[in-house]
């Protein structure tokens, strides 16, 4: 996918702290975004789904990163997708472009440890929280109304009235907010952060089908998708983050076993690149299903997955909805009661 660099950049524009809907309705009205259609006519039992690798890059201005994010959308609205995804805090990209993150990027880095200086973390946030915050949201939410697909905007760590938040956001095809999820189990930099853990794991009834988000390491907990089943979820989006090398116990474990859990899909969504902190991003977007849709046996339940490299991509599938509602789940019908009545009952 060739993404290239806009001749729109307005950097006073984000001095003056701003990035309104109509700074960036401007901008978008120079890249003459025709309407997709994608969602006029939609099919009884199938979703088509994209996955953006986003590239972690710096960005000149909002144009430039506006213009950036529209080339990923237009790239899945041009391959029919009704939904488009990003990746875990993707509502942090619109920090490369501050004038003032540039000063405090030094003081970011990663030394002596695995995480940066949580006070230094926070600082940053209590400066450039609002202005960047403004540029992800309004930016997704317009983008989603010009193209007429879903965006599952991947997730933001920001100030929400005084309160830290990490936070993943679903936009609907007008771009208003069709669902908002909260990271429930927190690291050791969330905690240190002071951000606001979520209860719950919601589901979100769609046109195209019923989505849950759940964010980052929360999907190694076979609680939160259970939850998210229960609800009627078919699809879990999984905006994610994986710092250094991608094993082969990453793509093993969490979303892949989840979907095989609870027979549903699974859409994982990455970034790749430098950070700038000292810690670089490598792992591929993929589409996880149960392994009795897959005529062929793949390994780990994979559908489809993203080059992986150290560029920007998207992925997209189509999923059969309709065919999982029919696959018997052992976890969930293969009961033995003198098993369950002597360990499991006892649990709960």
């Amino acid at each position: 996918m060739a993404i290239g660099r806009s001749v729109f950049n307005n950097i006073s524009m984000l001095m003056a702290g701003k990035a309104s809907p109509k700074d960036i309705a401007r901008v978008l009205d120079r890249l003459a975004i025709e309407p997709s259609g994608n969602l006029d006519t939609l099919p009884l039992d199938s979703v088509n789904v994209a996955a953006a690798q986003v590239l972690c890059k710096k960005y000149v201005g909002l144009g430039d990163y506006i213009a950036d994010m529209n080339a990923y959308v237009a790239d899945a609205a041009n391959r029919r997708a009704h939904i488009v995804c990003f990746p875990a805090l993707a509502g942090l990209l619109p920090l490369s472009f501050l004038p003032h993150f540039s000063s405090m990027l030094p003081q970011l880095q990663i030394t002596g440890g695995d995480i940066p200086d949580p006070e230094r973390v926070r600082e940053c946030l209590s400066h450039l929280s609002e202005i960047m915050f403004d540029a992800y949201f309004n930016t997704m939410s317009a983008l989603a109304a010009r193209h007429g697909v879903y965006i599952m905007a991947g997730s933001a760590v920001y100030l929400d009235e005084g309160e830290m938040r990490h936070r993943a956001f679903l936009f609907d095809h007008t771009g208003e907010i069709a669902g908002t999820q909260d990271k429930i189990v927190l690291s050791r930099l969330e905690r240190a952060l002071g951000i606001t853990p979520g209860t719950d794991v919601k589901a979100f009834s769609t046109p195209m089908g019923c989505f849950s988000m759940i964010i980052e390491s929360d999907i190694l907990y076979f609680e939160t998708a259970r939850a998210a089943k229960s609800q009627g979820a078919q699809v879990i989006l999984h905006p994610a983050l994986f710092p250094g090398s991608y094993t082969p116990m990453d793509s093993a474990g969490g979303l892949s076993l989840r979907v095989q859990e609870n027979s549903i899909y699974g859409v994982q969504c990455t970034m790749i690149g430098d950070t700038g902190l000292g810690v670089n991003l490598e792992a591929p977007c993929a589409v996880y299903a149960p392994n009795e849709l897959l005529r062929a046996r793949v390994k780990n339940g994979f559908m489809a997955q993203s080059s992986g490299k150290n560029e920007p991509d998207v992925l997209c599938a189509t999923l059969d909805l309709e065919v999982i509602a029919n696959i018997r789940n052992p976890y969930l019908h293969d009961r033995n009661p003198d098993l369950l009545g002597r360990y499991i009952d006892k649990l709960y």
